[in-house]
């Protein structure tokens, strides 16, 4: 398994790259209206507006820095309508790390609803 790694506050994570449709850099977005902490914007992509949310925002409460190694993943919106893709900004996506899925161990922890 192919991990893009990212930055949250002083925290390393990283996402499936199969998951990924898309790793593009940090570009203006069209503003959004009332909408909840962490969504950044729209990201016009091939025709189609793109919601983007802003990790960094939603979990520190501090908006991802504008770097070179500031990137938005796409992804598919498994929660949207078929084809529909949702961009994440996140810090310091600039590598990658091949893992072994056995080495993940199950921690018993499941989240709580995302808001």
């Amino acid at each position: 398994m192919l991990l893009v790694l990212f930055t949250l506050g002083a925290e390393r994570f990283g996402v499936d790259a199969q998951d990924l449709t898309a790793i593009l850099p940090s570009v203006p977005l069209r503003p959004t209206l009332g909408m909840a902490q962490g969504v950044a914007g729209l990201l016009l992509h091939r025709d189609a507006l793109v919601p983007v949310i802003d990790l960094e925002l939603m979990t520190t409460g501090q908006p991802c820095e504008q770097r070179l190694s500031t990137r938005i993943l796409l992804a598919h919106y498994r929660e949207g309508p078929a084809g529909a893709l949702l961009g994440l900004r996140v810090g310091q996506a600039n590598d990658t790390l091949s893992v072994d899925p056995q080495d993940f161990k199950d921690t018993g922890l499941r989240p709580a609803e995302p808001p």
